[in-house]
């Protein structure tokens, strides 16, 4: 490039780390941008640690972490956030753990106090490995410290809960989370009705429509087309017409 008058810059590093597919990979973009004399700014170091500890190089991942002072930049809660959800990618949930802990301990400066992005990460973890009640306990972690659970918190929750049958579980958490204002019933509700159809629980999901319909709770598009289709294809055709009736009058279909 620079025979041709140009010069490799942040953007380009950027460009060539989203096709890195190894720790090799990544390590040689960084030798190249070393040569360079490019320092990687802060999104670029988040995005070096999340391919590294997404590939289960934690170790290097934590030493480009600790290196970013070198490179003039301040290390942050998105840096450590990407170290998260990488070891939860690979279904480490005491590394994972651990890593919220030190951020929760305040060592690592006030920038890196953990979010609602941080324990959304933390969460994924005990959800995928069906160990809800660890789940249940980020969500108690959390709320202790004043963080709030959002949308994609309960989706992940909620997701848990219903791929292991645990309905009654799943009503508790989500009138604890309307209850608490973080997030609305109708966010939840559809979110439950999702996912309790792609599960095969359909009548736990059509007793939550009637409890919707109650309720005055709106189903949203991608709930009210998820549900008719579902009945068209058990051939209840007369209760996929009935639900799609309701669903015009709320906008839903």
């Amino acid at each position: 490039m620079r025979s041709s008058g140009l010069a490799p810059d942040t953007a380009w590093f950027r460009s060539a780390l989203r096709s890195a597919g190894s720790p090799g990979d990544v390590c040689a973009v960084l030798g190249i941008m070393s040569a360079s004399g490019v320092s990687p700014s802060v999104p670029l170091v988040v995005t070096l640690v999340h391919k590294l500890a997404t590939a289960g190089d934690f170790v290097s991942a934590r030493q480009l972490v600790e290196k970013m002072p070198e490179f003039g930049c301040v290390t942050d809660m998105s840096v450590y956030t990407a170290l998260i959800d990488g070891t939860c990618s690979l279904r480490d949930a005491d590394a994972s753990l651990r890593l919220v802990e030190e951020m929760e301990g305040g060592n690592l400066g006030a920038g890196c106090t953990p979010n609602v992005v941080s324990y959304a990460c933390l969460v994924k973890c005990p959800c995928e490995n069906k160990r809800m009640v660890e789940a249940l306990g980020v969500l108690d972690r959390m709320t202790c410290r004043g963080v709030m659970p959002n949308w994609v918190f309960v989706r992940t929750v909620v997701s848990g809960f219903c791929s292991v049958e645990m309905v009654a579980d799943v009503y508790a958490m989500v009138e604890r989370v309307v209850s608490d204002g973080s997030v609305s019933s109708e966010q939840c509700y559809n979110v439950m009705l999702v996912c309790l159809r792609r599960v095969g629980m359909d009548g736990e999901a059509e007793g939550l429509v009637q409890r919707m319909m109650k309720k005055g709770v709106r189903p949203s598009l991608l709930a009210g087309c998820v549900m008719v289709r579902e009945l068209c294809n058990r051939n209840r055709l007369l209760d996929a017409c009935y639900y799609r009736s309701h669903g015009r009058k709320w906008g839903a279909l």
